[in-house]
């Protein structure tokens, strides 16, 4: 069974940006629109967490 790697803080904001245009278009159903929308969602709040972890270890760095 493959292991699923680890997607890159790049590859989720590439994600998230498709996400948005398809959004955008105005022409998927309602359903597909909050799909979409919670996968956005989670993909920001990871990157966010990404980014809140790195700015601890740079605050570390610098103290």
């Amino acid at each position: 069974m493959a292991t699923k790697e680890k997607e890159t803080f790049e590859s989720k904001l590439n994600e998230i940006e498709t996400i948005v245009e398809k959004m955008n278009e105005g022409n998927l159903p309602l359903d597909e629109m909050i799909k979409l929308y919670e996968k956005a969602q989670k993909l920001i709040k990871e990157n966010l967490d990404e980014l809140n972890e790195v700015k601890s270890k740079i605050e570390n760095i610098r103290s």
